[in-house]
Parts: structure tokens; sequence; C-alpha cells
């Protein structure tokens, strides 16, 4: 079951508390909006915090690049002397990344 959620707004800083105790700080502008579901009577409460759009976008990205890059690393493999070109092997090097 979710977790209830309230939002005080405090200044420039918005605080977010959960019913389990946690506790967050946003000292960056946070937009939120609540969503009322039927389904056991619950709110969910969305937030969006151009911060945390950011780091996503930039982890995104790191893990694309180093994706890519053991791709191009299995293909230049595939025509090097003493490589695995089973295809099972590969398959299971792809499965790994």
């Amino acid at each position: 079951m979710l977790d209830r959620l309230y939002e005080e707004g405090q200044g420039e800083a918005t605080v977010v508390t959960a019913s389990s105790g946690s506790v967050k700080v946003y000292t960056e502008p946070v937009t939120t909006r609540a969503e009322y579901g039927t389904e056991f009577n619950e709110c969910l409460l969305r937030s969006h915090s151009a911060h945390r759009d950011s780091k996503e976008r930039a982890n995104t990205g790191r893990f694309k690049k180093r994706f890519e890059k053991a791709l191009d690393e299995l293909h230049d493999g595939l025509s090097k002397k003493g490589t695995h070109k089973k295809l099972v092997a590969v398959n299971q090097r792809i499965e790994r990344l």
C-alpha cells in the first residue's frame, strides 16, 4: 500500500514528508500534483524537480555511453583472432551487458 504523503511549503524550500517518517527537503522549485484513485481510496502525490530531471538525463547518458562502448568492443572482438565467436558465447556476453 502506498504511503500517504503530504506537502508543506517552507519559504523557498519544499518539505515532503511520508507517513513512514521519512522527510525530503528540496531547495529548488518542485512541482507537485495529487492523483486520487478509486482503488483502495488512495492518493498518490507526484512531484517533479528540474534538478532531479537533469540528474536522470546525465545517468541515462552515462549508461548509454558504457553500453555502446561495450557493444563496440564486442563487435571489434569478432574480427580478432583468439576471441569468442560462437553464437552462444556472443549471446552470453550480450546478456551480461
